[in-house]
């Protein structure tokens, strides 16, 4: 028979587990957690201040004023007692206390004396840590001192927990973005199937254009899933990359080349879907009447951002041009007419030109 754990450490066993959902140990500092840090140190009239969580084995600092450090061994640590408590945890003099009068910090430096720490608890009970002040020399705090470090630690919990929430929300989404990703190259791959049963032509590029237009979004979801920022996208990799997917499709059938030239910027989801999709079919529709059959041409995309925040989205091609008297929101094409809608999405304009050397196509969005 194996021996039972005691108590006191299924607790501790407990508490780390919780602090270890919080994902926060070894993270960057953050503003909002130093200016609680400056606010006790403030309030307090102390020279040190600290944010700081108990692990295993160590004290690690989200935010410090005064020590300099950014972890010490637990077996040195004043809040590795504070977490014990269910208040605040005050010791005057430490050099008069026994279980501190031998501690490196208060026999060297910084030659602590005075200690005063609020654990960080969790809604379950759990000490994550402490927000405590620190003093060279012994003193006390006045009982409004004691009740903002209080409010500071439950301003400390309330940060970590909207933390906590934002990281659950980002997997959330990465998960979603997954799933939608692998539904939608699903349905492109049906649909390719599907079109090679097809022997009429027309029928048949008609499925193969919508299988494109499928894995375009499939290929944004696929970024986001990736990405470690949920929601916005950095377009001018994205464009490169889905030029470079169309280039393998079709493209390459056919000896056409895709030149990309794209500034790099993030732009929200909402945006990318409907531009990747005109994108998508500004190509598709250059590969189709730019150029006679049988003959090769490039075709040049580009993306270029400005400081005010607006951008321009160019399809190029050197071909035949277009037909005279050409108005792309007046066109009974599909593909054309689709792409006039997506506009209204980014809030964009489409404007083009050709001079019988080529043709090119322009999406311009304010700031």
């Amino acid at each position: 028979m194996g021996s039972a754990i005691p108590g006191r450490q299924i607790d501790e066993i407990q508490r780390l587990e919780a602090l270890h959902r919080y994902n926060i140990l070894d993270t960057s500092r953050e503003a909002e957690f130093d200016d609680l840090t400056c606010l006790a140190a403030y309030i307090c009239q102390a020279p040190i201040a600290v944010v700081n969580f108990v692990d295993a084995d160590r004290q690690w600092f989200k935010s410090e004023i005064g020590l300099g450090v950014s972890e010490t061994s637990r077996d040195i640590s004043v809040c590795t007692h504070a977490i014990r408590q269910k208040d605040i945890f005050v010791v005057p003099d430490m050099t008069k206390d026994e279980r501190f009068v031998g501690n490196p910090l208060v026999t060297g430096d910084p030659h602590m004396r005075f200690y005063a720490g609020v654990p960080l608890e969790t809604t379950d009970g759990y000490a994550l840590g402490t927000i405590c002040v620190l003093d060279t020399k012994p003193r006390v705090l006045d009982e409004q001192q004691k009740a903002a470090l209080h409010s500071l630690a439950r301003q400390v919990m309330a940060l970590l927990e909207l933390r906590r929430s934002i990281i659950q929300k980002d997997l959330m989404l990465r998960e979603v973005n997954h799933r939608v990703k692998n539904s939608l190259q699903l349905v492109s791959s049906l649909l390719r199937l599907e079109s090679r049963q097809i022997a009429d032509p027309v029928t048949r590029r008609h499925f193969d254009e919508a299988c494109a237009r499928v894995a375009t979004v499939a290929r944004v979801h696929e970024r986001l899933y990736k990405t470690d920022k949920v929601g916005v996208v950095e377009f001018g990799q994205f464009l490169r990359d889905l030029c470079a997917d169309l280039s393998h499709s079709a493209m390459i059938e056919q000896g056409h080349h895709i030149d990309v030239h794209a500034d790099t910027r993030e732009l929200p989801t909402d945006k990318v879907i409907p531009l990747a999709l005109i994108v998508n079919e500004l190509v598709t529709n250059a590969v189709k009447y730019a150029y006679p059959v049988g003959t090769r041409g490039a075709i040049h995309v580009q993306f270029r951002s400005a400081q005010d925040g607006s951008f321009e989205v160019v399809v190029a091609d050197e071909g035949v041009g277009l037909p005279s008297g050409f108005d792309p929101a007046a066109t009974k094409s599909l593909g054309m007419r689709m792409v006039s809608a997506l506009l209204g999405q980014v809030g964009a304009e489409l404007s083009c030109a050709s001079d019988g050397g080529g043709t090119k196509f322009i999406i311009s969005a304010a700031g």
